[in-house]
């Protein structure tokens, strides 16, 4: 006896494949954890550590198929144009960045 199970469309086995991708790319290796550690990391190396989800996210839309015509982000619901796909998920981990800079910078007074 065969269980039907229905077949996924493209846009779960994307969605599938995108929650994989962005749970694989948040995973530190053992170099970035060693990286991590070292006291001489810049202020912009650290706002950049920061914002890893964002930048995962970044990396998801790059791999999107150029045939098509929007993408739905599977974290924020948002829809991106192919003129640009990647345009506000790169907009939002440079605004993370610049915050997280200003944050470092004002808690350290300057």
């Amino acid at each position: 006896m065969s269980r039907n199970r229905p077949m996924q469309s493209e846009a779960e086995r994307f969605k599938a494949d995108a929650h994989k991708h962005y749970e694989r790319c948040m995973v530190d290796s053992p170099e970035m954890l060693e990286y991590k550690k070292r006291p001489d990391l810049t202020i912009d190396e650290i706002a950049e550590l920061r914002c890893k989800p964002l930048a995962c996210r970044v990396q998801i839309c790059m791999t999107l198929p150029k045939e098509k015509k929007t993408h739905r982000d599977v974290f924020t619901g948002e829809y991106y144009s192919l003129d640009d796909p990647c345009e506000n998920a790169h907009g939002n981990f440079v605004d993370c960045i610049e915050k997280e800079k200003q944050n470092i910078l004002s808690s350290q007074g300057n």
